[in-house]
């Protein structure tokens, strides 16, 4: 049985069981807890603000469910103290994904989810190892150094 599914349907669907993770509108905007990372200027102030705190940049695949599931796991950081999250949805912004993985010198997969802090990577996780606690307890490092 050959299904035959149009682009228009396919975006329907991601949207409705993955969420919206085509670019926003307004740039910048926090969508589903993080802040999406589309453009250079993006990242410029992701990284400018690993400086002040450590960061974590998320790299989401929104086609595949592996992504999703650590993409669900990452909403729950959003309590005090927990570090910002931005993400960057791999389909729509590769070239940023490559420069972010040459910039940070780790390898690219997704999902995949690195720690920042002043502007380095300083921990990296990726596929069903991303969890917010291993994430909480890397970024709970480098805050008691």
């Amino acid at each position: 049985m050959l299904l035959f599914v149009t682009k228009h349907d396919m975006n329907r669907f991601l949207k409705r069981f993955l969420g919206d993770a085509s670019p926003a509108d307004g740039a910048g905007e926090v969508r589903g807890g993080f802040s999406p990372l589309e453009s250079e200027s993006d990242w410029t102030r992701a990284l400018e603000h690993s400086r002040r705190e450590p960061v974590i940049i998320y790299k989401h695949s929104a086609t595949c469910g592996i992504s999703s599931g650590a993409r669900r796991r990452l909403q729950e950081l959003g309590a005090a103290g927990d570090p910002p999250v931005y993400e960057v949805v791999v389909q729509h912004a590769r070239p940023l994904s490559n420069s972010i993985a040459a910039i940070l010198g780790v390898r690219h997969e997704s999902p995949q989810a690195i720690v920042v802090h002043e502007g380095l990577a300083v921990f990296h996780i990726s596929h069903g190892s991303i969890t917010p606690d291993r994430l909480r307890a890397a970024v709970n490092d480098i805050r008691n150094e």
